[in-house]
């Protein structure tokens, strides 16, 4: 069974951009629990077993992408098994980044 409400990260980056992204949704009210991943093996598992909505995932060169004022995408890996409650939490993942981006 999926953990109702929770979400996952996999920063690869490590940059002030990812972690300040990573911090504000650690914060949101929207979700229950935040699980921080450390490799893409994590990744497929936490889908895999259920233990999160959706992971979030910023790549290697997010936070350098972005103060050359270049765009650089964000990867949402939604549990399809739970389709309605994924994209809701992606939703708001979408919210949050676009605040930091209006700032």
């Amino acid at each position: 069974m999926c953990e109702t409400r929770a979400i996952a990260i996999f920063n690869a980056d490590k940059g002030q951009d990812s972690i300040e992204l990573t911090q504000r949704l650690v914060k949101s009210t929207t979700f229950s629990k935040v699980l921080l991943l450390n490799n893409n093996q994590q990744v497929a598992e936490t889908i895999n077993n259920r233990k999160a909505l959706l992971v979030v995932h910023f790549p290697q060169n997010f936070s350098a992408q972005l103060a050359q004022g270049k765009s650089t995408p964000v990867q949402l890996i939604l549990d399809g098994r739970n389709s309605n409650s994924a994209q809701i939490a992606a939703n708001t993942v979408s919210h949050v980044i676009k605040i930091i981006n209006n700032n």
